[in-house]
């Protein structure tokens, strides 16, 4: 490399570590002009115009460093989470493509178990049992790889409830919660779970036990914004029962009286 290329590489990261991304992209492009097959000047320049919010710029800059670096693990990451925020029906590929490089991230295989249902699903069609089977395999490995990460619990979790699997998913956001027992995002999925599998006659008396151990637990936990958000949550609906309860009660005793001034 010139001295002229390691000066525009050089000041480009010393742009984008002071968030001054424009002036990192003008950087970059210089050195990539420099070297037009270096990947990771291409590969830069991406994370700089994402952090500018220009995805699809970004987007074209991660797909040519992938071209001209395809034994990168950078750019293949990028370039799938890019295309799976997107909800690009490349992304399942890009994905797949990225794994091999990045087999111990977690992220990727959440990713890879979203976008196998996401391509079974397309045009109504719900896929067979190896399609969710290898789905559920790609969230446990995410969960293996990163217990910590709750995304790949409540992903496995639904697709579990998809399949009628209600003591699975229970057990899965059980397992959640005794992985990070302060976690209120997972006492939260584990309540609502059980509520769904009450409401839905799955074993209704451990359930709605089940149930109420959570929100004691809840209820002992440290404040936080995703209580507030779910208590406030629960106080509309409970003002909403409350409500129909009235107006169905009403309604009855009218009724009620009606009949009675017939007969």
């Amino acid at each position: 490399m010139s001295e002229a290329f390691d000066l525009h590489w050089n000041r480009g990261w010393e742009f984008y570590e002071a968030a001054k991304f424009e002036e990192a992209v003008i950087e970059w492009r210089e050195a990539g002009r420099l070297d037009p097959k270096d990947g990771y000047v291409a590969h830069n320049i991406g994370r700089a115009l994402s952090s500018l919010g220009r995805e699809e710029e970004a987007i074209l800059q991660w797909r040519e460093a992938v071209r001209l670096e395809p034994d990168y693990d950078k750019p293949h990451r990028s370039l799938a989470y890019a295309l799976s925020e997107s909800g690009s029906l490349e992304a399942l590929a890009a994905v797949r493509a990225a794994i091999p490089l990045c087999p111990d991230s977690a992220d990727l295989h959440v990713c890879l178990g979203y976008h196998l249902i996401a391509e079974t699903q397309i045009d109504g069609h719900d896929g067979d049992k190896a399609d969710y089977d290898a789905a559920a395999a790609a969230f446990q490995r995410a969960i293996d790889l990163n217990y910590s990460n709750f995304y790949a619990f409540h992903c496995l979790s639904r697709l579990q409830e998809q399949l009628g699997r209600w003591q699975e998913a229970i057990d899965t956001l059980k397992a959640a919660v005794t992985g990070d027992p302060n976690s209120a995002e997972a006492h939260i999925a584990l309540w609502e779970c059980q509520g769904r599998a009450f409401w839905r006659g799955r074993n209704r008396i451990a359930t709605l036990q089940g149930a109420m151990q959570t929100a004691e637990a809840m209820n002992k936990l440290p404040e936080s914004e995703d209580l507030a958000r779910h208590y406030e949550q629960l106080d509309r609906l409970s003002r909403r029962l409350l409500i129909t309860i009235f107006i169905v009660a009403g309604t009855a005793i009218v009724l009620m009286l009606r009949r009675q001034k017939r007969t």
